[in-house]
């Protein structure tokens, strides 16, 4: 009788214990569950927060600025013209061919058109903003082991001069979204040849390309050096290569069948007399650019002469805010000390992204030699550099892989701080400390009371008035919606600038000539003829010219393209003529 009851309380306590062991991984498993929904909660959080504090005044505003087109309710017409009929951008006068670079405006802009409120085209652009922050966030999670420097990194990532100067520059901002997601998946690719990971490249590294196509040549430079540092620091390198090469072999083969069309459309614009650069501006061009883009300035993300960061103040002497920027070379300096120390999994990444740094910054060295060693014929001989006249490409990929290394030492810096406190060592925490507050200060404070935050728009153009639509040549531009449906003619605005362009290619781009721009012959022989006082019916008509609209309220902004002397004198012998 008492073994019986010893056996029957055995098998209810193993019953029990089994009954708990059950539940353990059930309360684990919420535990986790619940923790990862927090953790994406205060991501999202934290983008929405971000957003509101840089894009807060133009969210929902049409603003046209930079190279940033004005977009209405009936330009999907022309943007799927762009796209799907004469997809070589330069037969409509633009200057760098890009057949599927408007696939999103195209997309987003019919969203609008059938929803009847261009906010919604807005919002789709400007959604970039958090898409931004929380792409990056995910790309900082292969350097940095804590939350709060993934956030430092993706917030940095959203203010930082460059950002900025690319946003005033008229950029599209999704090519942000798609940068650190590119980068990651190729990472993931060298680390894990997969299919995933190579489908999540391809997919991304052609989004990269086609939404910046002027950005490719850069970017797939620094592919090839991060596959080439894997490659090196690979522990061994026939092993890597067997796994490796045929997955990269065929995302190369991706990126050329998913851009054939761009590749084939810049051959012909590069061949092509009627369009091509003339030679001997071209170094003036870099010249101008690069002549503030120091070493130092190009460390700490500024020095661009040839962009609005010079009217943001990034580089004004008076404005001791830029001096905070001197912090990124600091903590750049003492980062290295930690790369070679960091956990296994993250070693390669680092070594990576400082090779990348390092390379980009030699790069930059030899440019200006040849830049102002007026070394023409290197220039002027390789059309690939052609699209670097505008340092805001190196800037934007010297951020992009220095922003996870400045986050990753920042969070060793601060690790190393809290050791020194624990040891007592009062002034090595104390040094430590200051560089990390630095650090963390630069990235919000020195953009919002600096350039009171809308990502310094406010600072540039005073008020936002001044980037929305111009309200003189938008009714010239309706006025002209009329003829454009039979699209027998052309038509003109004088003076024709930068401002024009912007407000006519995606809604009437029959009011173009041809190719404008300052290289342009056609842009020539109309300014000779102007300056020369000769009646310009018999040019207009010649170039299919039949409609000439003069924009009184112009105002000189210092770009132009086709600037009359007299426009009062144009107007009474194109009106005596019956020139319409």
């Amino acid at each position: 009788m008492k073994l019986f009851i010893d056996e029957k309380i055995k098998k209810w306590v193993l019953m029990y214990l089994f009954a708990r062991l059950k539940r353990v991984p059930f309360k684990v498993y919420c535990k986790c569950k619940a923790s990862r929904w927090i953790r994406v909660l205060t991501v999202l959080l934290s983008a929405v927060v971000v957003t509101f504090l840089v894009a807060r005044n133009i969210f929902l505003v049409t603003l046209t600025y930079g190279d940033c087109p004005l977009i209405k309710l009936f330009s999907g017409k022309v943007l799927e013209e762009y796209i799907f009929s004469v997809w070589h951008r330069a037969a409509h006068g633009e200057c760098y061919p890009s057949p599927q670079g408007y696939l999103f405006l195209y997309l987003f802009s019919q969203i609008a058109w059938y929803m009847k409120d261009i906010s919604i085209f807005n919002f789709f652009m400007n959604l970039s903003f958090p898409l931004s922050f929380i792409a990056f966030y995910e790309f900082s999670k292969r350097f940095c082991e804590s939350i709060w420097a993934r956030f430092f990194a993706a917030t940095l990532y959203i203010i930082n001069p460059v950002v900025i100067t690319y946003y005033n520059f008229g950029g599209f901002m999704w090519a942000l979204v798609f940068l650190p997601l590119a980068l990651l998946f190729f990472i993931d690719l060298l680390e894990k040849p997969a299919m995933k990971n190579l489908a999540g490249a391809a997919a991304f590294v052609n989004l990269v390309i086609w939404v910046f196509p002027t950005f490719s040549v850069i970017f797939l430079i620094a592919l090839f050096v991060i596959a080439t540092s894997y490659l090196i620091f690979a522990s061994s390198k026939t092993k890597f290569i067997k796994d490796t090469a045929p997955k990269l072999l065929l995302l190369g083969l991706l990126i050329i069948m998913c851009n054939a069309p761009y590749f084939f459309a810049e051959w012909i614009y590069l061949n092509s007399p009627s369009y091509g650069f003339e030679k001997s501006s071209v170094l003036r061009d870099f010249q101008f650019t690069y002549k503030e883009l120091t070493l130092l300035n190009f460390i700490r993300f500024a020095g661009n002469a040839g962009s609005p960061q010079v009217p943001l103040g990034y580089n004004d002497p008076s404005n001791l805010a830029n001096e905070a920027g001197l912090i990124i070379p600091i903590i750049m300096c003492a980062g290295i000390l930690f790369a070679w120390r960091s956990p296994q999994n993250k070693k390669l990444r680092i070594r990576a992204l400082l090779v990348v740094i390092f390379t980009m910054i030699i790069f930059v060295l030899i440019l200006r030699l040849i830049i102002y060693s007026e070394l023409k014929w290197i220039i002027e001989n390789m059309p690939a550099l052609w699209t670097l006249r505008n340092p805001i490409k190196l800037q934007l990929m010297f951020a992009v892989c220095m922003i996870p290394f400045l986050a990753f030492s920042t969070e060793r810096i601060a690790v190393f701080c809290m050791d020194f406190f624990r040891k007592n060592e009062l002034k090595k925490a104390a040094l430590t400390l200051t560089l990390t507050l630095l650090a963390l200060s630069h990235v919000y404070p020195y953009n919002y009371f600096v350039f009171k935050g809308c990502m310094g728009l406010d600072r540039t153009y005073g008020n936002l008035q001044n980037v929305s639509p111009d309200r003189t040549i938008s009714d010239i531009v309706e006025d002209s919606l009329h003829w454009y449906v039979d699209q027998n003619y052309r038509g003109i605005i004088l003076p024709f600038d930068h401002q024009t362009e912007l407000h006519v290619q995606f809604i009437n781009p029959l009011l173009y000539t041809g190719r404008l721009g300052t290289s342009s012959k056609i842009v020539n022989v109309i300014d000779n003829e102007l300056k020369s006082g000769a009646n310009l019916t018999n040019l207009f008509r010649l170039l299919s010219i039949k409609y000439v609209y003069i924009n009184k309220a112009w105002e000189d902004t210092g770009f132009h393209i086709i600037q009359p002397q007299n426009l009062e004198s144009i107007k009474e012998d194109l009106e005596k003529e019956k020139y319409a």
